[in-house]
């Protein structure tokens, strides 16, 4: 093993205990069938109109997989679609809003968003069948906090062997992807729509672009007391 092999593997056995198997994730929600029916409005938020219907291959979301599962190319193995199903949820789940470093100390639009920011509200022309990490789902294998809360790591973990999980099931019955609570808008849910079912869901769904700039839910932060201006240097 190679040192620069070394830390990836550690970490990634120091998160094995964290997060359950594929197989227990199989065990607990092979026979859902969560469904949102076609009239159902979602919104995707980019900093990029390019990644409307795909994900950066180089920036592994909320739900992985792991950085360590990159090529020597940098491109990842998979990406998940992330939406909502409304503008604030997808806005504080994309960052195109951020909190600011410290409680009660605000939270700012980063510069990239409001120069390229695109909010995309999307109708697909057929039912989603999901997988549902809400409710007490999470509860029942154990990784409710993580999903809740803010332990990116273990979700990125959790997300590839959840992906792992869903390809267990014959391709006709394989779920688009899952719902997941938002751990940035408490109480919401956002969704994760998989690899397999994005090119299927987004050739035939109805995409209108909008500029972030120019919605209703950014004047509402931008009037909002908590926002300040950006940071100097915009990492975002």
């Amino acid at each position: 093993m190679s040192g620069n092999e070394q830390p990836k593997v550690i970490r990634l056995l120091r998160l094995n205990g964290k997060v359950p198997t594929a197989a227990r994730i199989f065990e607990a929600l092979q026979a859902q069938r969560y469904t949102y029916e076609p009239e159902r409005l979602f919104v995707r938020a980019v900093n990029n109109p390019k990644y409307i219907a795909t994900a950066s291959p180089f920036r592994p979301g909320r739900f992985g997989p792991p950085p360590e599962m990159a090529g020597e190319d940098g491109k990842l193995p998979f990406t998940w679609v992330y939406c909502a199903t409304d503008s604030l949820v997808a806005a504080w789940e994309s960052r195109l809003v951020l909190n600011n470093f410290g409680p009660g100390s605000g939270f700012h639009i980063p510069r990239l968003a409001e120069a390229n920011g695109v909010l995309a509200s999307i109708r697909f022309a057929r039912p989603l069948l999901l997988w549902n990490l809400g409710a007490d789902h999470s509860s029942r294998l154990g990784f409710q906090d993580a999903i809740s809360e803010r332990d990116h790591e273990a979700c990125q973990l959790f997300g590839m062997r959840l992906r792992e999980a869903m390809l267990m099931k014959a391709p006709a019955d394989r779920p688009d992807g899952f719902v997941y609570p938002s751990h940035r808008v408490k109480g919401h849910p956002a969704l994760a729509v998989a690899d397999w079912a994005v090119g299927d869901l987004f050739d035939g769904a109805d995409v209108t672009l909008q500029r972030f700039v120019d919605s209703e839910v950014y004047g509402r932060f931008l009037a909002d007391r908590m926002r300040t201006e950006p940071p100097d240097l915009d990492a975002s």
